[in-house]
């Protein structure tokens, strides 16, 4: 089984390493934790730098446009590189899924729906490629505040899991002192780079991903585990799934 990822920045997904294998990021390792659950091994991974995404784009632009209701400048972008890129999971042939990641970073002055037009519009682009395995990984308003579900335990209030859907009305700002990433940081007592420092795949393998009750999170993990079922030839176990792509 492969998954071809792609996302922003080093630290979520990972980088290359010159002989071209993975160092794995965060958002790989949960994903890994994820198969390791409902599948027992964890699977094969293409990343696809956002350099990769713009060639693939500009090699598609002239002949796709976004189909339906997406509009908007910045879901535009996202629909076609969704596209581009369940065009080429595609033609990778049989066993093969992609998973897209974004941050939504939405901040107070956001609009309401931007994390679900954004969700909306990368599952278009895998509609109008034609392609059925495609996962939207959509963090709101940014990775941290998944993890934040679990490290909540460390402010002296809390427990782990408790009201955690909460961290999704949180600025998406990181320049703010009360932002996802200043309080992962301020709980995991990190002064670096936390992703590299503390979340390892020990620490990943800790958390209790079932337990996460936070609306962005379970939009991902239903559709991931439902892909997961249907790559190995089982009954999606999510038929309440609102996000399913048929060819």
């Amino acid at each position: 089984m492969l998954f071809v990822i792609s996302g922003e920045g080093s630290s979520d997904l990972g980088t290359k390493y010159p002989d071209g294998t993975l160092k794995k990021g965060a958002m790989t390792l949960i994903l890994d934790r994820l198969c390791e659950i409902n599948c027992g091994y964890a699977p094969d991974y293409e990343l696809l730098t956002e350099g990769d995404v713009k060639r693939l784009r500009k090699r598609n632009l002239r002949d796709v446009r976004p189909r339906g209701d997406v509009s908007k400048e910045d879901t535009e972008t996202l629909w076609l590189s969704s596209f581009c890129l369940a065009a080429y999971a595609k033609g990778k042939g049989e066993g093969v899924a992609l998973v897209c990641f974004k941050d939504s970073d939405g901040t107070n002055t956001s609009p309401h729906d931007k994390w679900a037009r954004m969700v909306k519009a990368m599952y278009s682009g895998f509609n109008g490629a034609g392609f059925k395995w495609g996962v939207a990984m959509v963090p709101r308003p940014k990775s941290e505040a998944w993890l934040l579900a679990y490290y909540q335990r460390k402010d002296g209030v809390h427990h782990e899991y408790d009201q955690c859907e909460r961290f999704e009305e949180m600025s998406g700002n990181d320049g703010s002192p009360n932002s996802c990433k200043s309080l992962l940081k301020r709980f995991c007592s990190c002064n670096g780079d936390v992703y590299a420092n503390v979340i390892t795949k020990d620490a990943v393998e800790t958390i209790d991903w079932n337990r996460v009750n936070m609306p962005s999170f379970t939009a991902f993990k239903k559709r991931f585990e439902n892909v997961l079922a249907g790559l190995n030839g089982l009954p999606y176990p999510h038929a309440d799934c609102p996000y399913t792509v048929e060819p």
